[in-house]
């Protein structure tokens, strides 16, 4: 079914793809108070391997880290799109996002005269639309975890870039295609999940990121730079 998907799509075509969102989109920092994501990890990200397919003309990336859903709409306003191109958003949960504000940003995206792929941190049914992915992106970065919820919220700054391992970067870029190809059958054990430790996922405090470096899970010899913010 996959490689029937990617051979149906293969051919479509986009003068420019544009990404806006929160840390779940964003191909610069890593989450938003530590973090730049290194060159040689950025092309493993779920939107740049999208790019990458598609091979667009122009490809610009507003995602930042730490976005609420209404800066997320001020960057998009400020954009004229055709219908030659692709749009791809995350509309964040983050303080003060919320329901009634995500349903009314999602219905202007929903009339823009592009291609359009939405993303929520926390979808709800009443998000459904045929450009809107039925997963939450928190859900499935959480059920990576072996920790319940209640430890997990104890823990503030994620190892993960884009709050997902590569695997779930690789299955995301596959639900894209997927989508727009018409197919929204998506089910949450489709993603990887329950084989990170806390500690794997997270780091334990504000100190031991401050210092330089770390290693990314599962991965020899990759590493990104880390800073904090003021």
């Amino acid at each position: 079914m996959v490689g029937q998907t990617i051979r149906k799509v293969f051919c479509m075509k986009f003068n420019k793809i544009y990404a806006f969102g929160d840390s779940y989109i964003d191909n610069y920092h890593i989450n938003k108070k530590a973090g730049i994501v290194s060159k040689k990890d950025r092309p493993k990200l779920w939107i740049e391997q999208l790019c990458e397919f598609y091979a667009p003309k122009f490809y610009y990336n507003y995602g930042h880290a730490g976005a609420d859903s209404k800066s997320i709409m001020t960057e998009i306003e400020k954009h004229n799109f055709t219908k030659d191109d692709l749009i791809v958003v995350v509309l964040s949960n983050n303080p003060p996002s919320g329901v009634d504000n995500n349903l009314k940003y999602q219905e202007y995206i929903l009339h823009l005269p592009c291609s359009k792929i939405i993303f929520h941190n926390d979808y709800l049914p009443e998000y459904e639309s045929s450009y809107t992915f039925p997963l939450s992106l928190e859900e499935i970065s959480t059920n990576e975890i072996l920790s319940n919820i209640k430890e997990i919220k104890t823990r503030n700054y994620d190892k993960r870039i884009g709050h997902m391992s590569w695997i779930n970067h690789d299955i995301l870029f596959d639900s894209c295609v997927k989508m727009l190809n018409e197919d929204f059958n998506f089910h949450y054990h489709q993603f990887e999940f329950k084989f990170l430790t806390l500690d794997e996922a997270f780091h334990s405090d504000t100190e031991s990121i401050s210092k330089g470096f770390f290693r990314y899970p599962d991965e020899d010899n990759t590493y990104s730079e880390l800073f904090i913010y003021d």
